[in-house]
């Protein structure tokens, strides 16, 4: 970790990033992080990248609570419509033709969703989000982007799309 802080500090100090931040890292290896800045007086990290959407919430919401407040840390965010997930066109399962359907690589990232033995409740659980989404007057995707960033420990969301 020493070696990792020391190696971020010296880039910042020279002046060809002006901060260096973490991605998919655990609160824990974050925190050791802080500590060992601390303790060589070296530049801190100021930004995670974890996934967050209405459906990965553990390590925004659980995990890196004491480090929001402690540390004032700074979130840039990924997937927060769960790779097209909340965006509702898979509400009613894996549309024929979609990458989910296409893309062998893809389709197991869906197993948590969509396995045989998850597929029903998940269905479920997507069309509740439909229904909140419609009694507000908006799409899924706008219902999902706007709980992520509406969370005031998130400071950047970042989105993808497949096509135009």
């Amino acid at each position: 970790m020493e070696e990792i802080c020391r190696a971020f500090d010296w880039v910042v100090r020279k002046g060809w990033a002006f901060y260096w931040g973490t991605s998919e890292w655990t609160a824990t290896h974050i925190a050791e992080a802080h500590y060992t800045c601390d303790k060589y007086n070296l530049i801190k990290p100021v930004v995670e990248q974890p996934q967050y959407s209405l459906l990965v919430r553990d390590k925004i919401e659980l995990d890196y609570k004491k480090l929001f407040e402690k540390n004032l840390l700074g979130t840039t965010i990924w997937s927060p419509l769960a790779g097209g997930v909340l965006t509702g066109k898979y509400n009613n399962g894996i549309p024929e033709g979609s990458r989910y359907d296409t893309n062998p690589d893809m389709k197991g990232s869906l197993d948590r969703l969509f396995s045989a033995d998850k597929k029903e409740k998940s269905i479920a659980m997507l069309n509740k989000f439909q229904g909140i989404a419609d009694s507000l007057g908006c799409n899924m995707a706008q219902l999902a982007m706007a709980w992520v960033i509406i969370n005031p420990d998130i400071s950047t969301a970042i989105t993808g799309a497949t096509r135009p």
